[in-house]
């Protein structure tokens, strides 16, 4: 049961992180090291772009461990792979291609 608890905090924190970093990507690249500059540094539109993808393949990846555990059901999480697999690929090549 402490371990179920546990795991569900762990996860409640990880979304939270990663939905930090999808909408307000700049300050999460900034988180802790802020100190570093002088100025606001400038971030290309392309790290931008490269951060809240990978903070949706994040949640994504998340979502896939709960179904997983909670529902004990390999055809959601398979699923759930699948479409995983194909943002991945449909994402990559946009992003690749600005």
């Amino acid at each position: 049961m402490a371990e179920t608890i546990f795991s569900i905090i762990l996860l409640i924190f990880f979304y939270g992180a990663f939905i930090f970093t999808y909408f307000y990507p700049v300050e999460s690249l900034l988180l802790g090291r802020r100190w570093q500059f002088k100025e606001e540094p400038r971030f290309s539109n392309g790290r931008i772009l490269f951060t809240k993808y990978l903070s949706i393949i994040g949640i994504f990846v998340l979502t896939i461990i709960s179904v997983r555990a909670i529902l004990d059901s390999y055809f959601f999480s398979n699923l759930l792979i699948i479409i995983l697999i194909f943002y991945i690929i449909i994402r990559g090549y946009k992003l690749l291609s600005k």
